[in-house]
């Protein structure tokens, strides 16, 4: 009796109808300047998930831009005109 009371629980869990969420894989490129060159890029990915497209639409818009930096300095070492570009795209996974 309990093996048939086991089975029919598992039956009933397996059974249930799983509830699809809104997950996104996003890919954050971002490319940094100094003055006009390049020298350096790199790509990150998320997995955002509970969602709407509109979000994902303005999660999209804020991660995308560029940052500038007039001067970095650190002890005696400094750069000048540091400029970071990034651009976010996501896609349903």
């Amino acid at each position: 009796m309990k093996k048939l009371l086991f089975f029919i629980t598992l039956l009933i869990l397996f059974s249930c109808e799983k509830q699809d969420v809104d997950c996104w894989v996003c890919k954050v490129d971002s490319i940094t300047y100094v003055g006009n060159n390049i020298v350096g890029t790199s790509s990150v990915f998320t997995y955002p998930c509970n969602m709407t497209p509109e979000q994902i639409f303005r999660h999209e818009e804020d991660g995308t831009g560029f940052t500038e930096h007039g001067l970095i300095q650190t002890g005696y070492a400094y750069i000048h005109d540091v400029t970071v570009y990034t651009n976010t795209e996501c896609k349903r996974r």
